[in-house]
């Protein structure tokens, strides 16, 4: 596969001296994401890096790398691992685990709606998850289709755990997505404000009503 630049990673780039780049997964606002060869363990695995143009945000670098650092001890069966944490070239990555998946929002644009059982499923696991890491004292912020996978063998994990958005001076930074996955937040959170643990679960709340109805909820809806 071609690379696409983006800013200073190229094909080939090694981070850390272990991080072979291969290929370019995905950008959003501030970062990008690539598939990556560990050259020590010899696996496979997902590189998330701050874009460069946002490296001189000392505030924003540092509560990345201590988002990321809290997520690698957030260790569950329905949680992608973090692996890593390092600076290339002045920027911040975090090394994630790699799973042969589709993501959510694939399947939901694949299939439209689900069956009641494998929504059931699915919303059940990622329950899992999200108690697991709420009973650590820690909750997603940008829990959305797009970051709840769904590996070659049914397993389901919850990507970008603490990392899809940060707070810093009381505004939230979206890491991850567009503002087109609003309509998965919490109203706190389209209001600009930190939410708490059950901001994922109204979250959790808008997924499993579009797995079962290819929809999300209206606004008029979610207010009831």
């Amino acid at each position: 596969m071609v690379l696409v630049s983006v800013d200073h990673i190229k094909a080939g780039s090694l981070l850390s001296d272990r991080y072979k780049i291969l290929d370019k997964l995905g950008e959003g606002g501030l970062t990008a994401a690539f598939l990556a060869s560990d050259t020590l363990l010899d696996r496979n695995v997902v590189v998330k890096i701050l874009l460069r143009r946002h490296s001189s945000n000392q505030g924003l670098c540092e509560q990345f790398k201590k988002e990321a650092r809290f997520a690698a001890n957030i260790i569950h069966k329905n949680i992608v691992s973090v692996y890593d944490f390092g600076i290339f070239e002045g920027t911040s990555f975090v090394v994630l685990e790699y799973l042969e998946r589709k993501s959510l929002a694939q399947i939901l644009k694949e299939k439209k709606r689900l069956s009641s059982a494998r929504a059931s499923h699915i919303a059940s696991e990622i329950a899992e998850g999200l108690a697991y890491a709420h009973s650590k004292g820690m909750f997603h912020r940008d829990l959305n289709p797009r970051n709840i996978l769904i590996t070659d063998s049914g397993e389901v994990k919850i990507s970008d755990f603490g990392i899809g958005r940060i707070q810093q001076n009381d505004k939230t930074i979206n890491l991850t997505t567009d503002s087109s996955f609003e309509k998965y937040l919490a109203p706190e959170q389209v209001d600009g404000k930190m939410g708490d643990i059950r901001s994922d679960l109204y979250s959790l709340g808008v997924v499993l009503f579009e797995m079962v109805s290819g929809k999300v909820p209206s606004p008029e809806y979610a207010k009831v």
